[in-house]
């Protein structure tokens, strides 16, 4: 199983569309916070995002 963990993207969705087509094997992704993206950007992309810094 691969899970992929980031933080701190601050607003930048090309900085999160990489780091999941960098992983294609990956079982999950995780964000810790601070992305400064609406919660739907991240559920759409099926990310778990941890109660953090989401408007």
């Amino acid at each position: 199983m691969k899970v992929v963990v980031f933080s701190d993207a601050h607003g930048c969705k090309i900085i999160i569309e990489r780091i999941i087509s960098f992983n294609p094997d990956a079982n999950y992704f995780i964000s810790l916070g601070d992305s400064e993206l609406p919660l739907d950007f991240l559920m759409d992309l099926d990310i778990i995002a941890i109660k953090g810094n989401y408007p």
